[in-house]
């Protein structure tokens, strides 16, 4: 006889250690580096920025809860919004605007479509959008507003580019925006090409490491730009990012910038240089925390391939033509409007190759 038992336990019935809850505070854990380093660039505007929208996340998640379900409960999910939210921020931007933009997005896109899980549109995005649509001139981008001390280098190079086509297009304060290369880029860069470039018949233009440094940052979340890299680098290997939608996002998006270029048809050079395309509008926060989102995403793996390559295109979209500094936010809830009709159309192909080959 067999004497083996069948075990009884409620769903669910596969246990893995990556729950909802500790997946949303190692994202929140990846982006405190970001927080610190934005910090050390724009001072208290920042602690200011970054504190308000937290502090306003968590508030309406417990008052909204307390009202609409007689229960008073804090999600964690609104610590990130509230972080999300605040890294699209310039560091210049009236507070009123940060904290009506967190309350819009957990109370109108979260709790009035029933909670958390149940939101149909990223609720961080929507309230980046709603900042946008409603205070255009003050979520214009300051790059540099300490003042930092700049050295500057004469010739072109990616950031006077970038820089150059700001000043352009926002008729922003060209002392600001000049084309300025720090002695740290300098440094760094001349160490990397001596070592590193040189011997394969490279050269690294100066500016990108003023960019990974933040150091002309447009938002406090473009402060971080190489703490972003490393933390989506957690957040990949730890499986809690899906890499469908990255991959797909990243590599369609690189396409269009070879092809079509940024829209700088004075440089060309610089017009589809692809290390500059990534450091413009938030790119890296789109692709690794924004688009990533699982509750607003496919599910299905085509599903996320096709979810990343229509970001993309909307994010290069509203880049180019520069609409948005922050794109990311549009592009995003754009492609939420098609994530149902996504899945369902990837399971209806899959039902009808099946079908085909049975």
């Amino acid at each position: 006889m067999n004497n083996d038992r069948i075990s009884k336990s409620i769903p669910p019935h596969v246990h893995t250690w990556q729950t909802g809850r500790k997946s949303i505070w190692i994202a929140v854990l990846t982006l405190i580096p970001v927080i610190a380093w934005s910090i050390v660039l724009f001072g208290l505007p920042a602690i200011y920025i970054w504190g308000s929208t937290i502090f306003t996340a968590l508030i309406t998640d417990g008052i909204s809860s307390l009202v609409m379900h007689k229960k008073f409960y804090v999600s964690d999910a609104s610590v990130l919004t509230g972080i999300l939210i605040a890294a699209a921020m310039p560091a210049t931007v009236p507070l009123y605007i940060p904290i009506l933009a967190s309350i819009f997005a957990i109370l109108v896109v979260r709790q009035f479509f029933g909670g958390v899980g149940s939101n149909w549109m990223n609720p961080a995005m929507a309230g980046i959008a709603f900042a946008y649509v409603n205070w255009p001139q003050s979520m214009l981008p300051q790059l540099n507003p300490l003042n930092w001390q700049l050295d500057t280098l004469t010739g072109a190079s990616p950031m006077a580019a970038i820089q150059e086509g700001f000043n352009a297009y926002y008729n922003t304060s060209p002392s600001i925006m000049s084309g300025l290369i720090s002695g740290a880029d300098q440094a760094v860069t001349s160490f990397l090409n001596i070592w590193i470039f040189n011997p394969l018949h490279a050269k690294l233009p100066e500016g990108y490491v003023n960019f990974l440094l933040g150091l002309n940052a447009n938002t406090l979340g473009e402060a971080g730009l190489l703490f972003i890299i490393l933390g989506s680098i957690v957040l990949i290997s730890l499986n809690l990012v899906k890499i469908e939608i990255p991959a797909a996002l990243f590599i369609m998006y690189l396409v269009l910038v070879k092809i079509f270029g940024l829209g700088i048809s004075d440089l060309p050079t610089v017009d589809t240089n692809i290390l500059t395309s990534l450091t413009m509008g938030g790119f890296l926060l789109c692709t690794f925390y924004y688009a990533t989102d699982p509750v607003s995403s496919p599910v299905t793996r085509a599903g996320m391939i096709f979810y990343g390559i229509l970001v993309a295109f909307l994010f290069y979209i509203f880049s180019r033509h520069r609409a948005f500094i922050e794109g990311g936010a549009f592009a995003v809830i754009i492609a939420n409007i098609f994530v149902s009709s996504i899945d369902k159309l990837v399971i209806r192909i899959k039902i009808l190759l099946r079908s085909k080959s049975a």
